[in-house]
């Protein structure tokens, strides 16, 4: 369908300037052996159609036939009429490519990126804090007022795409086989678990987290391949409880987990071990003091992928070795955060 209108618009476009030129030669023919013609050549009459339909009008050349004229009357208005249809083209098209960059649909090569699946204010609060440790978004919507919201927030930070939530090719346009989570941010439990089942279906290698309001439904949704799994109300529950009789506890836990710009503020940090990383081959305690005299951070523990799942080390025991590839989990504040970056040679966050 699109390639036959293509083809319309070609052959009507190539129509017009078959006509145009024959128009042209039409008033060459009639005017050229006249003695008193301006018009001599065929380069002339091209010139008298150029300044005329300019409104430039030099008056050096014009046609004095009477069939001169009256084709050169019929010229000018097809010529308007050729002018509009050409620009009326032209703008539809830039229009077009300009609808088609904002709905993402020429997609983009961004890598470990982290792609949210559905849009609302929880997403957004997400997506605050994520974009405060810097690291890259891409954002898929079904409804086209979001993708407004989401430009208005955070303009070139998040990459949206603009699609059908089960046309699973399409998020191809996201790069989703080079992120490094998809977080599924879905209405329900129950339609959590069905999209869940069928985007891995499509996309078995990608890491998943979702979050959800029954927490008895871990264990289900894990079988279907989520590789980590969220229950809202057990972590408030729990933050709720600790404030109640362990408030300082809960006060400093919350400011761990909230991702702040903030240079003075505490944070924990997942940094990975890589080859320029002084400290690979290293005995976990030797490391956990260096850290604390150095960066004045403190090393909490090691995430370690074995048989292709990541086992967390928490508050390793001395004669545990940091390898490549390891994740450190430290407590840092955002100076010591910046410095172990570029020592490091490596962003915060899961790579995969």
């Amino acid at each position: 369908m699109k390639l036959s209108k293509n083809i319309k618009i070609i052959l009507r476009t190539l129509t017009g300037v078959v006509f145009f030129f024959l128009l042209l030669f039409i008033i060459w023919i009639f005017e050229h052996n006249q003695e008193d013609a301006s018009i001599k050549t065929f380069f002339d009459v091209i010139w008298f159609s150029v300044v005329t339909l300019t409104t430039v009008g030099y008056g050096d050349y014009y046609p004095i036939t009477f069939v001169g004229r009256i084709t050169g009357l019929i010229l000018v208005l097809f010529s308007f009429g050729l002018l509009g249809y050409v620009i009326g083209n032209l703008t539809n098209k830039i229009r077009e490519y300009m609808e088609k960059k904002k709905y993402g649909q020429f997609g983009t090569n961004m890598e470990n990126h982290i792609v949210i699946i559905g849009w609302n204010n929880f997403g957004k609060l997400i997506a605050d804090q994520i974009i405060n440790a810097n690291q890259s978004i891409a954002v898929i919507t079904d409804f086209k007022d979001n993708i407004d919201l989401i430009h208005t927030n955070y303009g070139d930070k998040v990459f949206t795409l603009f699609s059908d939530l089960n046309a699973f090719e399409d998020f191809k346009k996201v790069n989703i086989e080079k992120t490094c989570s998809v977080f599924l941010n879905l209405p329900n439990d129950s339609k959590a678990l069905v999209y869940l089942l069928n985007i891995k279906k499509v996309y078995p290698s990608i890491n998943t987290v979702v979050s959800l309001s029954n927490s008895e439904l871990k264990d289900t949704f894990y079988s279907a391949g989520a590789n980590y799994v969220i229950s809202e109300k057990e972590l408030s529950s729990r933050l709720i409880a600790s404030y109640i009789f362990e408030p300082d506890v809960a006060h400093y836990t919350e400011d761990l987990i909230t991702t702040s710009s903030d240079q003075d503020a505490t944070d924990i940090l997942e940094l990975m071990v890589t080859e320029n990383n002084p400290y690979v081959n290293q005995d976990y305690i030797d490391v956990f003091i260096d850290m604390k005299k150095t960066y004045n951070t403190v090393l909490i523990g090691i995430s370690r992928k074995e048989n292709g799942v990541y086992r967390l080390i928490k508050n390793a025991s001395a004669g545990e070795t940091i390898q490549l590839n390891d994740y450190l989990i430290v407590i840092s504040d955002g100076i010591a955060k910046s410095t172990l970056t570029k020592k490091f040679s490596i962003k915060e966050g899961r790579i995969h």
